[in-house]
């Protein structure tokens, strides 16, 4: 899903994505899956720390509302993802 699709699919909600397709150049992350929608950074917190646990460690938060702001360490780790750095 590119972020516009995601902002249509689940507005309101901070989606919990995991990277499905990068730019062959770049290496960026050109789409996305969604793997869970929720509703406050504390929830993707908890759901970021259970995905750790599975195993997933490129899943990322990405907010569809202005109203949730993702910053610091959750911040720093999308873009780690988004450019391919982790």
């Amino acid at each position: 899903m590119r972020f516009q699709d995601l902002r249509r699919e689940h507005p309101g909600k901070v989606c919990i994505c995991q990277p499905h397709l990068r730019d062959l150049r770049s290496h960026r992350v050109v789409s996305w899956i969604c793997l869970q929608a929720v509703d406050t950074v504390d929830a993707v917190r908890a759901a970021l720390e259970r995905l750790d646990l599975d195993g997933v460690r490129d899943a990322v938060p990405v907010s569809t509302d202005e109203q949730i702001v993702i910053e610091g360490d959750l911040a720093a780790r999308y873009f780690r993802v988004f450019f391919g750095l982790r």
